[in-house]
């Protein structure tokens, strides 16, 4: 679907490109050369990447608001956990538990508007607000209102309001987490996980829903990277391939 066009030279500063699965994330498992090796699945082709690059966001999908508010609130909180358990923290309190979940909601959330940009909705029963210049649109929506274009609503603010009322209900809040630890083979990370609860951190740390915290084989980190790449829709990504022993 066609997304909504921003002006030249984007004055109101609004995100034409929003990461699916977080930058600072995906910065975790760069080379030397800050990249990733990512394949390409329509292909099989491996390709180095910046973090930045356009594969790893949704165009246009969710408004500002969204981007800068609850998704960064729910990022901001998942990055400092992530960030202390990189560093060798194992333990997890009740609260950081949640925090995971919610991030793992989103996480999989974003996936799905990118696979599916909502369609703009028609407000039924409400009078047609007035004709709207898209300078308009677009600095209501960078000053974080929600507004309609006649008597029909954008899809990527319809999308904003599904994913922060989906993001605490897609997941449950009484989901445990545990630190897995690899001494060998390399994590991959996958566009989407599914409806699984795996998060990797880093080359050598993920968190796995309702398991404990354990340091694993490489055999059994070669087993949840398969299931990395077949639970793939477009691309996986890893530091480098030849340390992940698929």
């Amino acid at each position: 679907m066609a997304r909504r066009p921003i002006r030249r030279g984007n004055p109101t500063k609004l995100p034409k490109y929003g990461h699916v699965f977080p930058k600072r994330s995906i910065e975790r498992f760069t080379g030397s050369d800050d990249c990733v090796m990512v394949r390409i699945r329509r292909n099989q082709r491996d390709q180095r990447m910046l973090p930045g690059n356009a594969l790893f966001c949704a165009r246009r999908c969710w408004t500002k608001h969204a981007d800068f508010g609850y998704m960064k609130r729910i990022e901001d909180t998942f990055q400092a956990i992530a960030t202390r358990l990189v560093s060798g923290a194992t333990s997890i309190s009740s609260s950081e538990h949640q925090e995971i979940t919610r991030f793992c909601s989103l996480w999989r959330l974003r996936f799905f508007v990118k696979q599916s940009p909502l369609h703009d909705g028609v407000i039924n029963g409400v009078a047609p607000e007035p004709p709207r210049t898209l300078a308009q649109q677009e600095n209501l929506e960078s000053n974080g209102y929600a507004y309609a274009i006649g008597n029909v609503m954008p899809g990527e603010q319809i999308a904003s309001f599904v994913i922060q009322v989906w993001v605490n209900r897609l997941c449950d809040l009484s989901t445990s987490w545990g630190v897995i630890i690899s001494k060998g083979a390399e994590f991959v990370v996958p566009d989407t996980f599914g409806a699984l609860g795996v998060v990797p951190l880093s080359p050598t740390c993920c968190l796995v829903a309702n398991q404990a915290s354990a340091e694993i084989s490489s055999e059994n980190v070669v087993a949840i990277n398969r299931i990395a790449v077949e639970q793939s829709v477009q691309y996986y990504f890893a530091r480098d391939f030849s340390s992940t022993m698929l």
